[in-house]
Order: C-alpha cells, then structure tokens, then sequence
C-alpha cells in the first residue's frame, strides 16, 4: 500500500495471470466515515492481503493522530473485478454498501448479472451466426469466471445512491456522477476541492480502456472522457489499474485522439474497399492482417463498438440483409 494522497491510500491486489486477472487498484480513504472505493477480487488470497494492508493503513493513521474509522464501501462498476471483494468486506469490516440502482441490480442477483452479459440481438448485429454459437458454451465460461474471480452476491445493497449525486466522506463531498461507455453502469467520484478523481476504468496512464459488447458504448465513452476533461480543477486521476494520471487533462486528450484515430482507421477500411460491403469479420482481418486469430478476437469488440459509432454519426449504414457495414459515400 502507498498514501497517494493526502488521507487516501492505494492497494494494488495482484491477481495473477495478468490477462485472465489484472492487479487491481482499491482506494482506503480513512477517517470520521471513511470509505473504500472498488472491492477487488474476492477470492481468500486477495480479500486476505486487502485486510492486512488495511489493518497496517489504520495503524499509520493512529500513529499520527488521524481517524481510522471505515464505515461505507462503494464501486465504480459492476465488472467482476471491482464488486467481487464486497461480500466479504462487508462482513469482514461491518461496511455499508453503497450502490446505484443499476448496479444493485446485478450485483445483488447472480442471474441478472449473468442475464446482463448475454449477448443481445442489437449488440450482435454485426456478428456471423457461428459466433453466437459461442453463447452455448457460456454457462460454463461463468462458472469458471466466477471462480477465478472469486465472484460473491450480495443480498441487498444497504444504501442505494443517484448516479449523479453527492456524498460524504470525511465531512468533505464528493460528487458522484455517471460516466459510461466502458460499462453502462459505471460512475466517477470527484472531489474539487481537493482535485482528485476516482475515474475507474475509464482513465488508464499508460494503456487504453477496454471496450466491448455487451453493456459497452464507443458513443457514450467519448462523451464521458469530454466531460471528465472539462471538471473545474481536476488535478490527478486515480485509476483502477496502474499508477495515478499526474496530467489528467492531457492524458485524456491523448485517449481521444487515440479512439479518433482507431475510429478513422475502421472508416477508411470500408470507404476504400472493392467490395461493396464488409463483414465485422472483414473488417477485423483488414486492419490485423496475418496476425492470428487470438488477436482477432480480442479486436472485434472495439471494432464492432466503432461500427456502431460510426452508423450513429450516420458516416455507414448496414445492409441489414447480410449484417455488413456499408460506407455512405455521399459523406
């Protein structure tokens, strides 16, 4: 654990397999009503370590003399590896559990958590009908997800918060407000007073967000990262994974020049193509030619979120007949 900021502490829990489970950032904020922000894994190892660091947190505090005292516990997004810890630090720690009503939703029922990540007919549109077959085998995908995961439900959520709201810890307010696009449900906490943002997933220092279907949007996560670079006096980003964003305004910049060039790239792939239209599949082997297909199918969840885009911008249009993208020339 490090003290990032004045009165916040970093802990960064490894996971393992870096790709199947990141290290992942939780946020001990300290004090009269103290909270934690993101629950990590929820598997023994990890929920073992979080304590502990915890624990020598708390004795920092009282040796110079600051509260202690952690009463509430709430997370950026309904994504397994920022709720799975919750459970147990609930009963670890007698913590309330804060939660939108989107998130209560999924994090307190199995099945609709479950439910949420099957694929729909809309965010399949683009896709070939031997990729949904992949759905068949998805039961069985949970069960082992979950366990890596350590994935735990909750009953009931103890206070269910407004995804644009404002509460208190430490008597300062943090404003809590709605950021989507890497998730539907995911949300922000900032503090302009002091300038620190917890951003989550959406703000990463050194490599860029996921996205992807299902509860993924390209649309509404340009729009967030415009909003986050407008927060009067923002100062530092806390993410959920890797070390604090110093330049938070410049390094959101350097996002969205990013996702605008990866979006020009998937456009120019269909304007100049002989073809008259192309698949998501098409697609993807244009721009990842000859490298494989574990590369293509880490890409295809981008590039879909991207067609999407660019169909909502009105820049392509699908001929819905054949599920390809077809570029408006006219623009």
């Amino acid at each position: 654990m490090q003290q990032i900021c004045k009165g916040i502490f970093m802990v960064t829990c490894a996971g393992g397999i870096s790709v199947l489970k990141p290290p992942v950032n939780i946020y001990i904020i300290p004090g009269k009503n103290g909270m934690i922000f993101d629950a990590g894994y929820g598997d023994r190892r990890s929920v073992d370590f979080l304590l502990k660091e915890i624990s020598k947190i708390r004795a920092y505090c009282k040796k110079h003399c600051t509260g202690t005292d952690l009463s509430q516990i709430m997370v950026s997004h309904s994504h397994p590896d920022h709720f799975s810890g919750l459970y147990e630090l609930k009963k670890k720690l007698g913590l309330s559990v804060l939660l939108t009503s989107d998130m209560s939703k999924l994090i307190t029922s199995k099945k609709e958590y479950r439910k949420s990540y099957v694929e729909t007919l809309n965010s399949g549109e683009y896709r070939s009908q031997k990729h949904r077959l992949i759905n068949i085998f998805k039961p069985v995908a949970d069960v082992l997800y979950e366990k890596n995961y350590g994935t735990r439900f909750l009953k009931r959520a103890d206070v269910i918060i407004e995804a644009d709201s404002y509460i208190n810890i430490n008597n300062k307010l943090w404003r809590v407000f709605h950021c989507p696009g890497h998730c539907d449900d995911h949300i922000c906490l900032y503090n302009q007073e002091t300038g620190v943002l917890f951003a989550g997933d959406n703000v990463l220092r050194s490599i860029t967000t996921w996205i992807g279907p299902p509860r993924s949007s390209l649309t509404k996560y340009l729009s967030s990262l415009l909003y986050m670079k407008k927060l009067p006096g923002l100062k530092i980003i806390l993410t959920a994974h890797g070390s604090p964003v110093l330049n938070p305004k410049q390094r959101i910049k350097q996002i969205l020049k990013w996702r605008a060039l990866r979006t020009l790239q998937v456009y120019t792939v269909i304007k100049h193509s002989k073809q008259k239209s192309l698949s998501l599949d098409d697609i993807v082997k244009k721009i990842y030619e000859g490298q494989g297909w574990i590369k293509y199918k880490m890409a295809e969840g981008w590039i879909q979120l991207t067609l999407e885009h660019l169909e909502f911008k009105g820049r392509i249009a699908r001929d819905r007949s054949k599920n390809k993208a077809v570029c408006y020339y006219c623009n």
